[in-house]
């Protein structure tokens, strides 16, 4: 081999080389805006997440909606609790439990991640972000169903109570910032929390049957002054929980 072949030689590796070395580095710098970018938007929303699990050729998937707080992913609906963890090896991933998914796609408002195991490739886990729902001051005062407005509205009388009830007839949902009041001949208060979006309120109200608290509402609809919820609710010896659709109407003494 001539000098001047084995110069010529040299330069291609070294341009492969110094190629090889420009795309690592842009790599990692790509992989570390993505990284940086999913723990900035990933916390702090609410989600409709779709598992896909294949196995031995049988496809499941289901459809669930959590809320991501900083660590904890919490079910909306049942308010069963997962810790999470977002981290970047080569690529971004989230662990949930003891299970590692790396991610494929990051977007504003949608995450794509794929088990990262050699046995399960097929499971993957979807996080569609879901847009914010309202303004938590848009729902804060007084609200009464439309049972109890009925009744209030014909001069029904309130049966007979040990307590002072000027200010606790008729039966109505006192909404504030942070807790829920339900006034009816006495009161029951429970902290209120919200989902990221505004759409999931987390409760334990004791509302008309004492041992069957309200558990959560979803806020179906808001129009002018009626609002349409879908309460959960379970009393503390059942594993399942109930369901039922009350309207409210603003209430104004």
């Amino acid at each position: 081999m001539s000098i001047l072949r084995f110069s010529k030689l040299i330069k291609v590796i070294l341009a492969i080389a110094l190629t090889l070395v420009v795309l690592t580095v842009a790599f990692y710098f790509w992989q570390r805006k993505e990284y940086f970018d999913l723990k900035e938007n990933f916390p702090g929303n609410t989600y409709d997440v779709y598992v896909k699990k294949i196995e031995d050729e049988e496809d499941s998937s289901w459809e669930m909606i959590y809320d991501a707080q900083d660590s904890i992913l919490i079910d909306v609906n049942l308010h069963s609790k997962f810790d999470y963890q977002l981290g970047k090896n080569i690529y971004p991933f989230i662990r949930i439990g003891i299970n590692h998914f790396y991610f494929t796609k990051i977007q504003s408002d949608r995450f794509e991640a794929r088990l990262y195991s050699p046995f399960n490739k097929n499971h993957t886990i979807t996080f569609v972000k879901r847009k914010m729902f309202l303004n938590k001051r848009t729902i804060t005062g007084k609200w009464i169903s439309e049972f109890w407005q009925k009744n209030y509205e014909i001069n029904f009388k309130p049966p007979p109570s040990p307590f002072p009830i000027d200010s606790l007839w008729p039966c109505i949902y006192e909404i504030n910032s942070n807790e829920i009041k339900f006034n009816c001949l006495g009161t029951n208060t429970s902290e209120l929390v919200y989902s990221s979006n505004n759409e999931f309120l987390k409760m334990k109200l004791y509302s008309m049957v004492p041992s069957i608290p309200h558990r959560s509402w979803k806020i179906l609809e808001l129009k002018d002054s009626i609002m349409r919820v879908k309460v959960n609710y379970k009393s503390e010896i059942e594993s399942k929980y109930h369901t039922d659709t009350l309207v409210l109407k603003r209430f104004f003494e």
